[in-house]
């Protein structure tokens, strides 16, 4: 009998393994099968207790900064002497770099209120993005990039550019009182399946974006707690999101390894704060932006255990979120029952010392 009940786990999680093809894509389940998962107690404490160890402290936690867009406020005179530096030593530095210029789609303009932008793309293929000519703001520059995607040296070439193309004096002021517009924290989460990675958030807020693949259409892959232009929290399939939207030579599998299973990430708007700490809101300030998981709970996958069948396909499908708002208060007291503890302070330190570094390096180039 415990050979045959080891057996089925075997098999349980060797579909849990092979959820995606090599391309991202994922592979059709018969919710039977994955029901079967959700009711193994066996495997949803293994993986309850993985999560726990990553965000309790037991472990290191991978906190990292995923995009930072900034706003300098320069004149045009200003702006033509970083476009002419930039395209002058783009062969003749360390790494070098090709240039690409564009005007931006409607959806571009729509998103991000500028008209053109220049990429400065590495031999790496990462790159950092300038966009200009905004609409309605007159005379700024926008610099948006992957602080993880970029190397240190690609990073202190780039802003040395632009130290050369300004000054030493004007460069400090203007990139020390830079705007925040974006900063993405995240925490990437390794050897547990999105399928048991669900979050609960604030009550007022709500799920404003789901992506299901296709080829599944039963879980979800990517959600978006809250509104876009706010703070809004996301948890989603690194490994699958990185097969769409770019190509590369490794396949799903081997992302999980690289990039960890799913990344939890909270999105600060500049623009979404108060006028009052709009005034103080730079780069110079940025050590004081906290409460990455303010409002948030990570459940532990034994939550399943409380509900039932049909209500568990309903999290997979419309997130956990939107299920919880329909469970009757006593059934809501035990879901809450597994929540998973996370170390706030470990994490918002680490966080604090990502973003203070990296202003740092980049006023002080």
């Amino acid at each position: 009998m415990s050979f045959q009940l080891l057996n089925v786990v075997s098999q349980q999680v060797t579909i849990l393994n092979n959820l995606y093809s090599d391309s991202g894509q994922s592979k059709a389940v018969s919710e039977q099968a994955l029901l079967d998962i959700l009711n193994n107690r066996k495997l949803l404490r293994k993986y309850g207790y993985k999560l726990h160890k990553q965000l309790s402290g037991k472990q290191a936690t991978n906190c990292l900064l995923d995009k930072i867009e900034l706003t300098i406020d320069v004149t045009e005179a200003e702006q033509a002497s970083i476009f002419t530096t930039l395209k002058r030593f783009s062969a003749s530095v360390t790494d070098s770099y090709k240039l690409r210029n564009r005007t931006a789609t409607r959806q571009q303009r729509y998103l991000s209120k500028y008209a053109k932008r220049l990429s400065v793309i590495f031999r790496s293929g990462v790159k950092v993005v300038l966009l200009y000519e905004p609409i309605m703001i007159a005379r700024r520059i926008k610099v948006s990039f992957n602080p993880t995607k970029l190397s240190e040296e690609q990073l202190i070439q780039f802003f040395m550019l632009l130290k050369t193309a300004l000054g030493k004096s004007r460069y400090q002021e203007v990139v020390s009182s830079a705007f925040l517009n974006v900063i993405e924290r995240a925490i990437d989460l390794y050897r547990v399946p999105k399928l048991f990675v669900h979050v609960l958030c604030d009550s007022r807020a709500s799920v404003t974006f789901r992506r299901r693949d296709d080829g599944n259409g039963i879980w979800c892959e990517f959600e978006r707690y809250g509104s876009r232009n706010s703070n809004p929290f996301k948890s989603y399939d690194i490994p699958a999101r990185v097969c769409r939207i770019k190509s590369q030579d490794y396949s799903y599998n081997q992302l999980k390894d690289i990039h960890g299973t799913v990344r939890l990430e909270r999105v600060f708007n500049g623009h979404s704060q108060s006028n009052e700490k709009r005034k103080t809101l730079s780069l110079q300030s940025i050590g004081t932006i906290s409460e990455a998981f303010r409002g948030i709970r990570v459940m532990k996958p034994t939550f399943f255990v409380e509900l039932n069948d049909s209500e568990k396909l309903e999290v997979l499908r419309n997130s956990l979120q939107a299920v919880f708002k329909t469970l009757e208060p006593e059934k809501k007291k035990a879901v809450l029952r597994h929540t998973c503890i996370v170390d706030k302070e470990k994490v918002e330190s680490q966080f604090r010392k990502l973003l203070t570094s990296l202003a740092s390096t980049l006023i002080n180039v």
